[in-house]
């Protein structure tokens, strides 16, 4: 009743009022409208941008794969079994064996290769790539030959640097040939690839959506791909006519979006067929979405409305809103209560309950984050190339104590025995290994993640932080023996474990991971652990406690140490190693002689590696390490002395050597690197074994000398290299990455782009 009295005694106020409130509502609905239509309109034109350079990609990189088999069709005609047989009467008898050796091996070797042929017109005769001679008349494809030899055919001449191959269809089949000699009269031989038309289709639409489809026609306007998949009625020979005539891009046909492009090389054309829906993604539902914002919106309004010409406070009108604002029921002992509860109690309760809901997305995502985690390092290990703001993205999303900058080392362990037996305690193999490693993690300061590789292969990654001494994470490493000792006895499994060389970055940890799987202990061995580093801790060189007058570790070990220890110029272990070995020795019960025998075994092992390093003279060694034996001591630690000396200035002469040798090594990389830049493979790895050189040591000198690290050295040699490339040819954006080294043309425009603030294409006009 109130209510009714407030709108009588303010009919006037609450006229106006209303009237505002509905000019506003009318502006809101508008100006939301108007929003979604243009987010849907630009949608679009993003859309339709992004499907016209998808197609032309596709035409570039099959125009790649005709020119790849181009220039296998030019290196197989250079070949010196088929020139013989073209140009040497006297050898073709002899040589016809080994030109269909090289025809086997190019098919052999070329997926896009179905088979190949060598055509003799003088003796009528053809060799097949299937190890065959056949009389022209004799031979399957005699037709498509003769009609050849014969201008039968509507060969198109592919031409680059006057390298030139015809192209053409013959019954269905896609032919490339290439006549002997290039220029003058007369065609004395003639080389065909039967091209593999379905592995191109099948490169052609890998990445295509099930909606979507790639239709390609030929310079006739006829299919090209017809024998493998059915055209479609409604693109005619005018549709692509009026298209190519005009010139046009882009065409709507029976709620069908065709995207246009043409090879230049073959005068295909590709036609990209994407339903019309997939141009707005999310536009119907913004449509959809109207009708419940309007509607909130009124609600929204009516109930100001009602608040300001009441002139009271309800709590269920306010309990109303609520149930809009999160989206809740009201709980039933609100409704119970009514009036009874305010409208603080009202919110507190809406706020708690969304705060709950965070809470569970929260969680959500926390269950998510080991999956997270698990496919970047599966990633890694199978050697998928990530940059470091990537990695730490994914590191960051994943909540992981992993840093990008660490020790880091992987392990393999392998569980032997019945397969189905394994299978069914993998879970609980697993679940127990990380259990193990989580009690490792917390008494050794390290971090490790469990990946499964297969049925009987689980991988341990494993990281320490750079603070730590890598003597100390060799010596912490080495007591995982214990935990696969304790899981294989927990399991009753008979388990192999190998760990691989350390690195310094979670970039690298495939190579360690490689290192584990080639040196894992073959089964009859016995061996349940393994520890292989680059460089191990002193105090793996404690005396046998069943043999107290030896000590346990090996010349060829010790002597392996040390150098690894002054190759990573880490001198002051160094220094502590070789004084370790020497206190052992000397508190052995062993006599004077056999001492020195053990000595001169250490240095001749020592002698002998530092004599392997091409860069090192020999006579850096001190004359003491190969006389010393010959001289008369009175005791064992005049004896000691005398070796401490000689270990010591070997360690101080090979640091010095070392460090004139940086600049060489920089130098040499470089020299490599502007060689063979435009291989995608080259790596630091590779780098470091053409010039013979530590990759981790290379690493390091890249950093110390040039202030960027090896990956980024190459991105930067390899973008300026494209950039003359872009001034000064014509060449398209995907020959260009592929000449600078870069494994795709998506990856050259990002790496580009990271470097020059600008895309190629942006650079090449400015």
């Amino acid at each position: 009743m109130k209510l009714l009295k407030n709108f009588k005694f303010k009919h006037r106020f609450v006229t106006t009022l209303l009237s505002l409130i509905m000019v506003c509502f009318l502006l809101c609905c508008f100006a939301y409208y108007f929003l979604i239509n243009m987010v849907i309109t630009k949608s679009r034109e993003n859309s339709v941008q992004i499907n016209q350079s998808y197609i032309n990609t596709e035409a570039d990189n099959t125009n790649q794969l005709i020119y790849q088999l181009h220039q296998s069709l030019t290196q197989l005609s250079y070949s010196r079994s088929i020139l013989n047989m073209v140009f040497y009467t006297e050898y073709k008898d002899s040589n016809k064996n080994l030109a269909a050796s090289d025809l086997a091996l190019t098919v052999q070797n070329n997926l896009l290769i179905d088979s190949a042929i060598l055509y003799l017109p003088e003796q009528q005769k053809v060799i097949t790539s299937s190890h065959c001679v056949y009389p022209l008349q004799d031979y399957s494809e005699y037709s498509m030959i003769a009609d050849y030899d014969n201008h039968a055919v509507n060969a198109v001449a592919y031409e680059d640097t006057e390298k030139i191959s015809s192209l053409f269809f013959y019954s269905g089949d896609f032919i490339m040939a290439r006549d002997f000699p290039l220029n003058g009269p007369g065609r004395l031989g003639t080389l065909f690839y039967k091209v593999n038309i379905n592995e191109i289709y099948s490169r052609l639409t890998r990445e295509i959506k099930s909606s979507s489809h790639i239709w390609v026609y030929d310079t006739y306007n006829l299919p090209v791909f017809a024998h493998i998949v059915a055209y479609p009625d409604f693109i005619t020979r005018n549709v692509i006519t009026a298209m190519e005539s005009s010139g046009e891009s882009y065409r709507m046909i029976k709620n069908s979006a065709l995207f246009y492009s043409t090879s230049k090389l073959l005068g295909w054309k590709f036609i990209y067929e994407v339903d019309e829906s997939a141009l707005t993604p999310g536009g119907n539902a913004l449509n959809l979405m109207l009708v419940p914002i309007i509607i909130m919106i009124t609600a929204a309004i009516l109930f100001i409305f009602l608040f300001i010409t009441s002139g009271i406070y309800l709590p269920k009108q306010l309990g109303r809103l609520l149930k809009l604002t999160d989206g809740f029921n009201t709980p039933p002992d609100m409704e119970e209560e009514g009036l009874s509860q305010n409208e603080f109690e009202h919110l507190n309760q809406a706020f708690s309950r969304m705060a709950g809901q965070q809470t569970e997305l929260k969680t959500t995502i926390d269950d998510i984050s080991p999956d997270i985690l698990s496919r970047l390092f599966l990633d890694l290990l199978s050697g998928v190339q990530k940059s470091q703001e990537d990695t730490k993205k994914a590191l960051t999303l994943a909540h992981s104590s992993f840093e990008v900058n660490a020790f880091y080392m992987a392990g393999v362990l392998y569980c032997d025995g019945d397969l189905k037996q394994i299978e069914s305690r993998r879970h609980y193999i697993q679940k127990e290994l990380s259990a193990l490693m989580d009690v490792y993690n917390q008494g050794h300061h390290s971090c490790s993640h469990i990946l499964t590789a297969d049925s009987r292969t689980f991988v341990i990654v494993l990281s320490f932080a750079l603070t730590e001494s890598l003597l100390y994470v060799i010596k912490e490493v080495s007591e995982l023996e214990s935990v696969i000792h304790t899981l294989s006895k927990n399991q009753e499994m008979g388990m192999r474990f190998q760990i691989g060389h350390i690195y310094y970055s979670i970039l690298d940890i495939g190579f360690s991971y490689r290192n584990a799987l080639d040196a894992l202990p073959p089964q009859e061995t016995g061996t349940l652990n393994t520890v292989s580093c680059d460089m191990v801790s002193p105090d793996a060189f404690s005396p046998d406690a069943s043999s107290p007058d030896t000590v346990s570790v090996s010349p060829d070990e010790r002597a392996e140490q040390i150098l690894n220890l002054v190759m990573n110029q880490d001198i002051d272990n160094a220094y502590v190693l070789a004084s370790r070995i020497i206190t052992q020795v000397r508190e052995s019960q062993n006599s004077l002689e056999q001492q020195r025998e053990q000595y001169k075994s250490l240095m001749a092992s020592l002698s002998k590696r530092i004599s392997r390093l091409e860069y090192v003279d020999l006579s850096v060694i001190p004359n003491e390490l190969l006389v010393f034996e010959d001289k008369m001591y009175k005791d064992a630690d005049e004896l000691a002395q005398q070796i401490n000396t000689a270990l010591n200035r070997t360690i101080d002469e090979l640091h010095k050597m070392l460090k004139k040798q940086q600049n060489h090594f920089i130098i040499a990389a470089q020299d490599y690197i502007s060689t063979n830049y435009s291989n995608p493979d080259l790596s630091l790895n590779f780098v470091a074994e053409a010039i013979n050189v530590n990759p981790s040591y290379l690493s390091k000198l890249f950093k110390s000398s040039l202030g960027i690290n090896f990956t980024e050295y190459i991105s930067d040699y390899r973008v300026k290299c494209s950039m003359a490339l872009l001034k000064e040819t014509t060449m398209t954006l995907n020959d260009i990455s592929v000449s600078s080294g870069f494994n795709s043309v998506q990856n050259y425009i990002r790496v580009f782009k990271k470097y020059a603030g600008m895309t190629p294409g942006q650079y090449r006009k400015n």
